[in-house]
């Protein structure tokens, strides 16, 4: 489904993953030049970054706020669903860690 991620490593096969975004409106998306002359695409949606990991987390919310998103953080599952119905309709994307403490993301999905 549109918005999901699958991932998959093991003894018997390679890491890989999947990733399935929704579409996105292209009147949406503007473009900035930076200092150096090069353009460079910006969003203004909302997006939640659900990490355990502190580090993974400011990284993917600083280089997606960078950009122009929205970037609200959370550090489990739990958090996660509190600040995805804090955020309702607003909520364009989620990033979330495949293996989290307090409720992984497969299930944190489904709800």
């Amino acid at each position: 489904p549109a918005g999901s991620e699958n991932a998959g490593a093991g003894p018997s096969h390679p890491a890989e993953s999947t990733l399935y975004l929704p579409r996105h409106n292209l009147d949406q998306v503007s473009e900035l030049r930076t200092a150096q002359g090069r353009r460079q695409r910006t969003g203004t949606e909302t997006v939640l970054v659900v990490e355990d990991d502190p580090k993974v987390r400011e990284l993917i919310s600083s280089v997606q706020g960078t950009r122009g998103y929205r970037v609200f953080a959370a550090c489990d599952g739990r958090q996660g669903l509190d600040v995805a119905a804090e955020i309702g309709d607003a909520l364009a994307l989620v990033v979330a860690d495949v293996i989290m403490p307090v409720s992984k993301a497969t299930r944190w999905c489904r709800r």
